[in-house]
């Protein structure tokens, strides 16, 4: 559950970064937004990317100490 979870917050963090390089190219090459529409949706963009990036260290954590369990400490 947890790796399915990981795989899911890495899935939603390359979309992220893909929207994030689409946003920029579309400001600063095309000038086909504004830039309070740039401002606000790379804000967006950036707190979520934020939030995945805490969650995904929770995980990793999470996972380490169940392998660490399931192993009986071994490595």
């Amino acid at each position: 559950m947890l790796k399915n979870k990981r795989e899911r917050l890495k899935a939603e963090k390359a979309s992220l970064m893909a929207l994030m390089k689409d946003l920029k190219q579309r400001r600063l090459n095309d000038g086909r937004i504004s830039g309070l529409v740039y401002n606000i949706r790379m804000k967006h963009y950036k707190e979520r990317m934020n939030h995945i990036e805490r969650e995904l260290s929770i995980l990793e954590k999470q996972l380490k100490e169940n392998i660490k369990v399931t192993s009986g400490g071994k490595k």
